[in-house]
């Protein structure tokens, strides 16, 4: 699975995203490896929200989204054009759940990709 880690610095939150970057760089290297079905790609992404419950909890209280809601739509909007492409995203959070990280082996055999956003 393609790996890309994502953050927000002064210059992307000027307008040259790195998570756009991060997002361009993980489509091109999944899309390549997805399989073909029935002539439709199927892509599946794995969405690992990287801050912690303080974090979460910081950005709840002033009413900002989630960091992996936002790389959710952000892969979504960047793979939106592409022909005979369908994309399922999975979304987790290590320090809130723990349990639903899955095994590095399950993350080769059910993802083609892997984002990871957070602070």
């Amino acid at each position: 699975a393609a790996v890309i880690r994502s953050h927000q610095s002064a210059a992307g939150r000027a307008g040259h995203t790195p998570a756009l970057h991060a997002a361009a760089m993980l489509m091109s290297t999944a899309v390549a490896r997805a399989e073909p079905t029935a002539d439709v790609r199927n892509l599946k992404l794995l969405v690992v929200d990287g801050y912690d419950r303080a974090g979460v909890e910081r950005l709840e209280s002033v009413g900002a989204a989630a960091a992996s809601d936002l790389m959710k739509r952000l892969l979504g909007n960047a793979t939106a054009g592409i022909d005979n492409l369908h994309v399922d995203t999975d979304v987790v959070n290590p320090a809130l759940r723990p349990r639903d990280l899955p095994s590095p082996c399950e993350l080769k055999e059910a993802y083609d990709g892997v984002a990871w956003t957070g602070s």
